[in-house]
């Protein structure tokens, strides 16, 4: 959601932005049928949270695809993570699943040429979903280009750190030069 967050604040406000460093971004879902369904799978998930609580919930939710590979987050950074889930309310997250997940959010899309700032979208490799999105981002923005990071899902800059942070000072070198 971060990656989400940061679009739209640049889109909505290019001229104060120098650069964007995006981990796995998704500008939104262009379908309107894709959109609906994607608000009543969100809602659907928001009830489930409801239903059974927020530890069964997240049980679940470290199971799918997407997430699984958060395993590969070094122990004591997981650690931290499960803990600061566990603090969170059952009610908060369901709101956050309704008022922005992807299906509530708007199509950036025909937005993002208003972006003329370099832009770094960073996957990872087995996260091929938003490898393709990135891939075509960098299509589409000649000032955007896409890196993918070895070994890593969908959260390369915590399952992968090191290769994260050498791609980001790469990316930064060409602004001190």
């Amino acid at each position: 959601m971060g990656a989400r967050a940061a679009l739209q604040h640049a889109i909505q406000s290019p001229t104060i932005w120098d650069a964007l460093i995006l981990f796995s971004p998704n500008p939104g879902i262009e379908n309107e049928p894709e959109r609906e369904q994607r608000r009543q799978a969100d809602e659907a998930l928001a009830q489930r949270m409801e239903a059974e609580g927020l530890v069964p919930f997240l049980e679940y939710w470290r199971s799918t695809p997407l997430i699984q590979s958060q395993q590969n987050i070094p122990t004591e950074w997981l650690q931290t993570m499960q803990s600061n889930r566990l603090r969170q309310s059952t009610q908060g997250l369901a709101q956050s699943l309704r008022q922005f997940g992807q299906g509530n959010c708007p199509n950036l899309w025909p937005k993002l040429d208003v972006l003329q700032i370099p832009l770094l979208c960073i996957t990872g490799e087995s996260d091929t979903k938003y490898s393709k999105i990135s891939e075509r981002i960098a299509r589409e923005l000649m000032n955007a280009t896409h890196i993918t990071i070895p070994d890593a899902g969908h959260m390369p800059h915590l399952e992968k750190p090191r290769a994260s942070v050498e791609t980001v000072n790469a990316f930064l070198r060409q602004f001190t030069n």
